[in-house]
């Protein structure tokens, strides 16, 4: 599908759910673009708290409890770049504004070498709770074959996450966020 495009849901409830995204190419690939990707991905909602999103719509503006973003990624087809957020009903046309001007912030504002840093940080000291049992090294190994990737992916995603460059997420975010191209999905109250 190709945006932009809203799809209203009427059900009667307090908070609006919104869903907004579109088909990314992005490959998961020992490519810049793809390391790019994930690093433009947690510094846009996929972090939590220090996110962009989340800062922006939850802490600075009070419309929500929640938002983030997923940049997904696969071997061998396009995937769907969403962000997400539970709003206050009356605060819905504001809310899918920001939204949008935070996924547009990532284009126009890129981030900066210690917030690139942070994210790389935070992704190679996590990467390691992947691969705590037997169970899940051998589970992450047959994904591995499945996936067509290298037996050594794990050392080959790390050195990409760690050799991405402020740059290499503004030239990610600017090639394939599109914030005026959004299939827009608002389950709520069309009257509040």
């Amino acid at each position: 599908a190709t945006g932009p495009k809203i799809v209203l849901v009427e059900k009667d409830v307090n908070q609006t759910n919104i869903r907004m995204g579109h088909p990314v190419p992005v490959r998961i690939a020992d490519t810049p673009e793809y390391f790019g990707a994930q690093v433009a991905d947690f510094l846009l909602g996929g972090s939590g708290f220090t996110s962009r999103m989340l800062q922006r719509v939850r802490s600075d503006s009070g419309f929500a409890y929640s938002a983030f973003s997923s940049w997904g990624a696969e071997v061998d087809r396009d995937a769907v770049f969403f962000a997400g957020a539970q709003i206050r009903a009356e605060k819905t046309v504001a809310g899918l504004t920001l939204m949008r001007d935070v996924i547009r912030s990532m284009r126009t504002d890129p981030p900066t070498a210690r917030d690139v840093q942070l994210a790389r940080d935070n992704e190679v000291n996590s990467f390691v709770f992947r691969f705590e049992s037997a169970t899940q090294i051998v589970g992450q190994q047959l994904a591995y074959a499945v996936d067509g990737l290298p037996a050594n992916w794990f050392d080959v995603y790390l050195r990409g996450i760690q050799a991405v460059t402020p740059e290499a997420v503004r030239q990610a975010s600017e090639r394939y966020l599109k914030p005026d191209e959004l299939i827009m999905v608002i389950v709520g109250k069309p009257a509040a």
